[in-house]
């Protein structure tokens, strides 16, 4: 299902930390990254690349998966995405509503957190 997919993770608190490991379990790219991390003794360093704040919106990848603040999907936001999903664990993506259909409208999936938390993880 994920196999060769690329995550691009926003946030690395209680949800957002644990993601890349449950997307590595699932197949998404990195996988290699990861182990190699771990034995060069990186013990709990996340796989994947730290990026900053500001150039997480414009990493090409598949999914972006929001973990961090709320209202991060916006008019400034938006254009700058080169994913085909949307699907993360932060609440409130969403700046305001209309901004679901700018989503659809560039062919984005959107996964509203509420749907993607229903297990309470």
């Amino acid at each position: 299902m994920l196999k060769g997919k690329t995550v691009a993770i926003q946030g690395c608190g209680h949800v957002g930390y644990y993601w890349p490991i449950f997307y590595i379990r699932k197949g998404a790219a990195g996988r290699d990254r990861y182990r190699r991390r771990q034995d060069e003794g990186g013990g709990g360093r996340l796989p994947g690349d730290a990026v900053g704040a500001d150039e997480i919106y414009g990493i090409d990848a598949n999914i972006f998966a929001p973990c961090a603040l709320g209202g991060i999907i916006n008019d400034q936001t938006i254009p700058q995405l080169k994913v085909d999903i949307v699907a993360g664990g932060a609440n409130n993506q969403l700046a305001e509503e209309r901004h679901g259909d700018m989503l659809e409208a560039r062919g984005i999936t959107y996964a509203p957190d509420y749907v993607i938390n229903a297990a309470g993880w």
